[in-house]
């Protein structure tokens, strides 16, 4: 509105665009993450899906999976879908390791990008895959 004598007023339809700044980080959601599967399992079988979300819009609320550390070379993840599975069967050996303990990082796609962590533990069960041995033939009468 002017200040003159005849004051007019005019509207003008305006557009503000907020943009999301990536300020959140991605939250996994459970605090670990635990699972159970025979030794003898296979290449791609399905041993746990690990799920987090990043409440930003855009990149920054894309997440994607990766591993961090050792302990996971049995193991390989989706990086899209977090979906863990058997990559290398050999690896799986309870008389040799009962339990494969790693970690998980869950990384948005902001810039910069923000990340989280969390505890994997996978316990193998014996499955009777080994003959028995025999160790001693003489037996006293």
């Amino acid at each position: 509105r002017d200040s003159g004598v005849d004051q007019k007023e005019r509207s003008v339809p305006v557009t503000i665009t907020v943009a999301d700044r990536n300020d959140e980080i991605p939250v996994f959601s459970r605090t670990s993450y635990s699972a159970s599967i025979p030794e003898n399992s296979r290449q791609g079988f399905e041993v746990v899906v690990v799920s987090a979300t990043d409440v930003d819009t855009g990149k920054s609320g894309a997440v994607l999976y990766e591993f961090t550390g050792q302990g996971h070379e049995a193991f390989v993840i989706d990086k899209k879908t977090g979906n863990i599975t058997v990559e290398k069967q050999l690896e799986l050996d309870y008389e040799k390791k009962r339990i494969f303990a790693f970690r998980v990082k869950a990384v948005d796609q902001g810039d910069p990008p923000k990340s989280t962590e969390v505890d994997v533990t996978v316990s193998l069960t014996d499955m009777n895959d080994n003959t028995p041995k025999i160790t001693n033939t003489e037996q006293p009468v």
